[in-house]
């Protein structure tokens, strides 16, 4: 079956869903995002970043063939 895979890097959480071509939708990951100070300036860590795209990808064929990946980030951050 079909599956399409949203993931949305926040500023403060990082979520993946997963919306199967029936309609069903599962929560793949959720988890704090990961940043770290540097100066008194708060970064985002990219490597954490990649992990959870990686890992989302991963949970989300345990559903289905992805046919379609969308992303939400940091918009109120830029």
């Amino acid at each position: 079956m079909k599956c399409y895979l949203g993931i949305d890097l926040g500023t403060t959480n990082s979520k993946a869903l997963v919306l199967q071509q029936d309609g069903n939708l599962y929560v793949v990951r959720s988890e704090k995002t990961k940043k770290y100070v540097h100066e008194g300036v708060e970064f985002f860590n990219l490597s954490e970043l990649e992990r959870f795209v990686d890992e989302s990808l991963t949970a989300a064929k345990r559903h289905g063939d992805i046919a379609g990946i969308c992303f939400s980030s940091v918009g109120e951050s830029v």
